[in-house]
């Protein structure tokens, strides 16, 4: 299922509640973005019990999952296009 936690707010405080309800077991997995994708990863990560990896490319997102069993994607949207956030979400 897919929960939708995107309504306006400060990003490091949306950030950590995705983390939370992945910590809660509400969520397997998560998705976060912002200008660079650096602060929400940050930000997740400072939930215990959380792996929020960077990505801006499908290899780092196929090894954040496979290697490190990340929770939590982050991407920056002023550093990718939408085409390319598709496939690493796909990945």
């Amino acid at each position: 299922s897919v929960s939708d936690l995107s309504q306006a707010g400060y990003y490091a405080d949306l950030s950590q509640k995705l983390a939370q309800t992945i910590v809660d077991g509400e969520n397997d997995r998560g998705i976060l973005f912002c200008g660079t994708g650096i602060g929400v990863s940050i930000s997740a990560n400072k939930v215990p019990g959380i792996r929020a990896a960077l990505t801006h490319d499908t290899y780092s997102a196929e090894r954040a999952a496979k290697s490190n069993n990340a929770q939590i994607i982050t991407m920056g949207a002023r550093v990718i296009g939408p085409e390319l956030a598709k496939a690493i979400v796909d990945t």
